[in-house]
Order: structure tokens, then sequence, then C-alpha cells
């Protein structure tokens, strides 16, 4: 499994960034190959290339994530893997209540997205404040 499939998309980490998700985890998308690509790399960046200005976007892994969202009661944030009615993609669902949806906006074959997507929803809907720790 590729370094990529382990952490969240860098659309989705560029939206926690602007939602004010703090930026501490131990990957991070980079700009690269001449400041054109984005690649994954060791977070925090290295302190010479802070100087210069490359944008950095921390790339939150699954267990990153489950650290941030809330637990409700007695409900705790559930990742489950399995086929979605009409789908023969194995994929990874986030939910809080038992409830499984094929509608569900959290869905995502990679699992760290579709925490993300939950993580990215609470906030917009202010459903739970962004942590300060």
């Amino acid at each position: 499994m590729e370094l990529k499939d382990q952490v969240c998309s860098l659309e989705l980490a560029k939206r926690l960034k602007e939602l004010g998700v703090k930026q501490k985890g131990l990957f991070s998308w980079a700009r690269q190959g001449g400041f054109k690509n984005w690649g994954l790399e060791l977070y925090p960046p290295k302190p010479q290339l802070k100087r210069i200005g490359r944008d950095y976007y921390v790339a939150f892994t699954s267990s990153e994530l489950f650290n941030i969202l809330p637990s409700v009661k007695c409900y705790e944030p559930q990742l489950v893997r399995g086929y979605l009615f009409g789908d023969t993609q194995l994929k990874y669902c986030c939910r809080y209540d038992g409830t499984e949806s094929d509608n569900s906006p959290f869905v995502d074959i990679n699992p760290c997205n579709a925490l993300a997507k939950m993580l990215v929803y609470l906030i917009e809907n202010e459903l739970m404040e962004i942590p300060n720790e």
C-alpha cells in the first residue's frame, strides 16, 4: 500500500487547514519538483524549506483523525469497510450512529478520506469545536 493511500487527500488536507484544524501530524503534502507537483514528506517541514515559502498541509492518518473526531456519549466514530449497495469496490463508510446508508457523504475507498470528510462536515455545520491542543 502506498503512503498516499494511508493519509487524507491533498484536497481534504487543504480544507481542514482552511477550517482551522491544527497542523500537527506525521506527514504533509508539500510542493516538490520545482514547486509544480505535490508530494508527501515527513512533517514538520525542513526549516530551510519553510523559510522559502513552500506550502504545506498536514496529510492526516486515520489514527490522527480518530484523535481529532469527538466522542458523543455512547457513540464513537466507526469506520466500516464493505461493499455498498450496487457497488463492486470495497469502500469505507464513517458513521456515528450504527445506521448505514449508501448515500452517506462520508464514504471513500481511502479510510482517511472517509474520516476527513466527516470531520469537515462536523466543523462546517458547527457540530463540533475545533480542538486547540
